[in-house]
């Protein structure tokens, strides 16, 4: 390990050259895209988290703030330095990942020149080879008349898509016709059925035929598997969501991957002094015993990306059987549930529990009378709202706790209600929240009175969002989280934490966990990753060091009590398995595609071969 005095030394020189050079032009820093994510969006993979992305970054900082931030960011870490210079590791600690060696297979093609085609229709809507449209040659497949947005064309390859199977999707994919300029399209798998897993996505023009390509690994327990596409999942879509499809050069290919294993140090263990260390999964995940082994042995905590969600917990058919018994207790089912729960219990696993209200994954069918999936069915009334909402809230509580008892320690129980842009006074979001226009501003204040009332007194209840060191949404979150405090219904604050290389500045999140720990209440880092588009050795260095001093000063704010932080949860296991996996791949996690540590790894580990600059 470095010399203390010549490090301290080494970062002393690095300041004074930033000091120095700070009356230069600086560049300005990069804010985040604007653009709704659409995960914890149809969030199949690791929306969430949440996914109205937490790209929604404010341009208004001025270049002389950058500037001071800057300065004052270095000095920070000179301090933290020198107070964690003894729990690094060493340079032996890091074992040089070998490289793959990798093969494919190609299982399945069809380019529908000849004139049939395996694919069929997954609803209603009519699947047909046309000659109007083609990618190359003369033919396309057409998927018309959809009028939800999973219609659109599957193929059943069952005989190929066999536990544990790496495979590769490529395709072309175009539409025509609606106002919309474009539109997200995903690729997608039927395992068994009954559960569908993120592949791909991608955003297509209007007229142009765009390729989607992806990977994933077909999880253990499959007994079927269709390839499908579709449109995005929204809460409330229009007639420019249900365009025909065009799909054309349809390719599958296994993929074969050798790779030496090795044994690393566990970020549980590391951390255990400071926090939990956790990760959120998709119960497919579970179902890989190479990601099952990762999980174990490198965290204690985990959350399920989705399956928590009210979308995969509110029964639609058995809700409109009987409306009589459901129109104020809506019936629920809890299947998807399981496969975590039981995860966690097995292997002594905590788990968060996320979410019980939330905007979005929140069918619109639960907000209307008789449960209408109509677009223009009326709202019920607050009152039934309410009802509706206590009732859910206190079914799944008791669900969770009779069966799984101590399982989980903490539930997000409202996620993503404020949104200053919208105009509300007390910052609320109000146009895209169904929450909001049924029961108005209170619907928080009521959701976690009931999940008071109905947890047990040993879980922590969390208000969570995204993009919390914006300040008009630093503000808003701390006046909401006073209010709730006030009433003894809130133990802690969620920052989500889908960050980006280059924002925010790490001044400004720091300055935001102490704002919160004013309130003597629980921070949580919850959906922890850094969006990063291209892969270069240059660029996992420079996330590598933004994630080393990231961690270098969680530490020093536990280390000095100057935040009660409690768990740190990555987004995802892998970078191929990330809800930014959209219109670009995006490299945001620890873990390559292939499991394999990434320099980011060793930088959460605070490794001395990763500079802090």
């Amino acid at each position: 390990m470095m010399n203390r005095k010549k490090k301290v030394i080494s970062l002393i020189i690095t300041l004074l050259l930033v000091l120095s050079l700070s009356g230069c032009s600086h560049k300005d820093r990069q804010t985040v895209d604007t653009s709704a994510n659409g995960v914890e969006k149809n969030e199949t993979t690791l929306n969430a988290e949440d996914k109205t992305a937490e790209n929604e970054a404010s341009e208004k900082n001025e270049t002389s703030e950058k500037i001071e931030s800057e300065k004052q960011e270095e000095i920070d870490t000179v301090e933290v330095a020198n107070s964690t210079e003894n729990n690094t590791l060493t340079n032996n600690d890091v074992k040089e990942n070998k490289e793959p060696v990798i093969t494919y297979e190609e299982i399945y093609s069809d380019n529908f020149e000849n004139g049939s085609t395996k694919f069929i229709s997954r609803g209603s809507e009519s699947t047909s080879i046309v000659t109007s449209q083609a990618y190359e040659g003369s033919k396309s497949l057409e998927s018309s008349s959809r009028t939800q947005t999973w219609n659109g064309p599957k193929v059943d390859l069952s005989e190929f898509l066999t536990d544990g199977k790496r495979i590769k999707v490529s395709a072309w994919l175009k539409y025509d016709d609606g106002a919309a300029a474009s539109l997200r399209i995903y690729s997608k798998i039927e395992k068994n059925a009954s559960e569908y897993l993120d592949l791909a996505s991608v955003m297509v023009k209007k007229g142009e035929w765009t390729l989607l390509e992806g990977e994933t690994i077909i999880p253990n327990g499959t007994s079927s598997a269709a390839l499908y596409f579709e449109t995005e999942y929204k809460t409330a879509y229009t007639k420019d969501d249900l365009v025909n499809i065009y799909l054309d050069n349809v390719v599958v290919t296994e993929v074969k991957v050798d790779i030496e294993p090795q044994t690393l140090p566990a970020l549980k263990d590391f951390y255990k002094d400071y926090f939990s260390f956790g990760v959120a999964v998709g119960g497919y995940d579970l179902t890989s015993k190479e990601k099952a082994s990762l999980i174990t042995s490198q965290f204690n905590s985990m959350t399920m990306g989705n399956e928590m969600k009210p979308e995969n917990v509110l029964d639609y058919n058995a809700c409109i059987s009987d409306l009589d018994k459901t129109n104020e207790e809506p019936a629920l089912h809890f299947d998807r549930l399981e496969i975590g729960l039981k995860f966690a219990k097995e292997n002594k696993l905590a788990m968060r529990g996320h979410t019980l209200v939330w905007h979005s994954q929140t069918p619109s069918w639960f907000f209307k009378e008789d449960y209408s999936k109509a677009l223009d069915a009326p709202l019920v009334s607050k009152e039934i709202m309410l009802k509706r909402l206590e009732s859910y809230i206190k079914q799944v509580l008791t669900y969770t706790q009779d069966n799984y008892p101590g399982i989980i320690y903490a539930w997000d129980v409202v996620n993503e209600a404020i949104l200053p842009s919208d105009g509300e006074e007390n910052g609320y979001r109000v146009k895209d929240s169904l929450w909001y226009q049924t029961i108005g501003p209170d619907y928080v204040e009521k959701a976690f009175e009931y999940a008071r009332k109905y947890a047990d007194p040993n879980v922590a209840l969390f208000y969570n969002d995204y993009n919390t060191y914006e300040t008009d949404k630093r503000i808003a979150i701390y006046n909401l989280a006073t209010k709730l405090k006030e009433k003894g219904i809130i133990d802690g604050i969620g920052m989500q934490s889908h960050i980006k290389i280059d924002y925010p500045s790490l001044v400004d999140y720091e300055s935001t966990i102490k704002k919160f720990a004013e309130l003597n209440l629980q921070i949580q880092l919850t959906e922890l990753d850094m969006d990063m588009e291209t892969n270069t050795e240059d660029d996992f260095t420079k996330q590598a060091m933004r994630f080393k001093r990231m961690f270098t000063m969680l530490r020093k704010l536990v280390d000095e009590d100057k935040a009660n932080i409690t768990n740190v949860t990555f987004w995802g296991i892998t970078d191929e398995g990330s809800w930014l996996n959209d219109a670009t791949p995006s490299y945001p996690l620890l873990f390559d595609k292939y499991l394999q540590p990434k320099k980011a790894f060793w930088a959460v580990l605070l490794d001395d071969s990763i500079p802090l600059y």
